[in-house]
């Protein structure tokens, strides 16, 4: 495993040593969730929107290089199966839309598409880092899946930059029991 991965997972308080396969995979990749999920779960995956507001950042974002005032696009959704109606997924989504291109910001705004297939479909030549993973509970997220607010969840934040400029900072979570 690649060193600022394990380093991520240790700074969670995750030991990738006791995860089961696909848990790893999912907070370790710098690919398509989405795509690995349908793959896994065999399949196809849609997009519920929980959330989505351009607003202007209430505090600065480091990881982005954004100001407080900035505008910035926060958008919340559930991965869920087209065919078993299971909730596999929760993203919260910091996106800078002044740093995309046009069809991207259309499809984010208009379209109910999972960022990665959007970002592929563009063709964009991305960089994804992972800049924390947790172990914790579902909370009030546990609504969504079907489970006690005290189920045990996996976290990851990761940054996708484009041209070396942080473009969105993505949050995913997902149960740690029964995927």
């Amino acid at each position: 495993m690649r060193e600022d991965l394990a380093q991520a997972l240790q700074r969670g308080g995750i030991d990738p040593r006791g995860l089961n396969p696909i848990h790893r995979i999912l907070l370790t990749t710098d690919g398509t969730v989405t795509d690995m999920l349908e793959a896994y779960l065999q399949e196809p995956m849609q997009v519920i929107p929980l959330a989505q507001e351009l607003i202007a950042s209430r505090e600065p974002i480091a990881e982005l290089e954004l100001e407080a005032g900035e505008p910035i696009l926060r958008r919340e959704i559930l991965l869920r199966g087209k065919l078993s109606g299971r909730t596999v997924l929760h993203a919260d989504s910091v996106i800078v839309p002044e740093r995309l291109s046009e069809r991207l910001r259309v499809g984010l705004l208009e379209k109910r598409q999972p960022i990665g297939q959007l970002l592929l479909a563009d063709r964009l030549e991305t960089y994804r880092e992972i800049i924390a993973c947790a172990r914790r509970e579902a909370g009030p997220l546990a609504r969504h899946f079907h489970l006690y607010e005290t189920a045990s969840f996996l976290t990851r934040t990761y940054v996708i930059s484009l041209g070396g400029r942080g473009i969105m900072r993505i949050t995913e979570d997902f149960p740690e029991q029964g995927m």
